[in-house]
């Protein structure tokens, strides 16, 4: 969800360049449309992750090579 904001803000941030008075020109800018793209993308990358439509491996799922098994020892005494 993360990845989705981020590239939504961007996306915001590209599109408003020149109201919010950071662009060069009074035009709509080949930086802007370029910012406008990757934040499109971004934002729909996001959400695709979010969604889980796309299966991305995460941090505790795969424990960095180590072995995921669990000892189970009898440590009880038994009465003769």
């Amino acid at each position: 969800m993360t990845v989705a904001v981020i590239g939504a803000v961007g996306l915001a941030i590209s599109a408003l360049a020149n109201p919010l008075g950071i662009g060069e020109t009074e035009v709509f800018g080949w930086l802007q449309w370029t910012g406008v793209i990757a934040g499109a993308v971004v934002t729909l990358l996001g959400i695709v992750i979010a969604a889980e439509w796309v299966p991305v491996g995460r941090r505790d799922d795969v424990a960095a090579g180590t072995q995921n098994t669990t000892i189970v020892e009898d440590r009880t005494r038994r009465a003769p």
